[in-house]
């Protein structure tokens, strides 16, 4: 006899094909504040701030590549908030070099 088990399907609310609502609204926000920020900047400077701050923010609300079920911000905020010495996250190379360590002794 066969078990079935049922599965929870997580779809998150898309505004665009590809965009999620909280990352929409994370880009508009982010954006926001580097608007009201702009006066701090040299003008001859605003667009290089401009550019490099979206390119911040592109960048932290793409996926991780370490940890596939989180953001860059998810990932960089639980980075900062929990002790190091607790958890670290084990790479294949480091792996290998402790299996060969341990087979040369």
């Amino acid at each position: 006899m066969k078990y079935l088990i049922t599965e929870e399907i997580e779809s998150p609310n898309r505004v665009f094909k590809n965009v999620e609502a909280l990352d929409f609204f994370f880009v508009l926000s982010y954006m926001a504040i580097t608007y009201a920020l702009k006066a701090m900047v040299h003008p001859s400077l605003h667009l290089p701030y401009y550019i490099f701050s979206l390119l911040c923010c592109i960048f932290l609300t793409c996926r991780s590549a370490f940890n596939r079920k989180r953001r860059n911000l998810e990932s960089i905020f639980l980075l900062l908030k929990h002790n190091t010495s607790v958890y670290r996250a084990v790479y294949e190379e480091e792996v290998q070099e402790f299996v060969a360590e341990i087979e040369d002794k």
